[in-house]
């Protein structure tokens, strides 16, 4: 949130990040969505709608449930 393209560009390539990133270099995305704290996850369904969201990391046990049911 609010970090330069470059350097979002340069952590990308160091983690080996090959999804999409959304830059949100003046924080109007991270207010419209009321992000409090990172990292920040959302789960959309077919329709685009935010199911759930959470704040803090989330582990493959916790997820795989929420991600079943939006099939």
């Amino acid at each position: 949130m609010e970090d330069p393209k470059e350097e979002v560009a340069t952590i990308m390539q160091e983690l080996e990040i090959s999804f999409p990133v959304l830059l949100d270099t003046d924080g109007k995305i991270a207010d419209q969505y009321q992000v409090t704290g990172f990292p920040t996850g959302y789960l959309l369904d077919k329709s685009g709608i935010v199911d759930s969201s959470s704040i803090g990391e989330v582990s493959a046990d916790v997820l795989t449930p929420f991600l079943h049911a939006l099939q």
